[in-house]
């Protein structure tokens, strides 16, 4: 039952953080919901080709997704669980 809970606690966390908060809290460049991939695209480039949406995020151009957690390691080079910890301990908002 341990295992449950955990999940339910992890999915809830996931559901709190909205792809639009780590974006703006790494600070990732790029126009509206458009960023640059910071797989592909780490020094920028013509298009940013990263879309950010509430629930995660999915690059046009590399093809990675992943929900706000997932973006959270990719842009700001935190593991999953330093991303858990600190989306927790931040009332859902991931500070980097």
């Amino acid at each position: 039952m341990k295992d449950d809970a955990f999940r339910d606690h992890i999915r809830r966390l996931k559901d709190a953080v909205r792809g639009q908060d780590v974006a703006a809290r790494i600070g990732m460049t790029g126009r509206g919901k458009r960023f640059f991939c910071p797989s592909c695209q780490p020094a920028g480039g013509k298009t940013p080709d990263l879309d950010v949406f509430d629930e995660g995020f999915k690059c046009y151009k590399c093809g990675k997704s992943g929900d706000a957690i997932d973006l959270a390691v990719l842009a700001g080079g935190m593991s999953v669980s330093y991303t858990h910890l600190r989306a927790h301990e931040t009332d859902s908002y991931l500070v980097c």
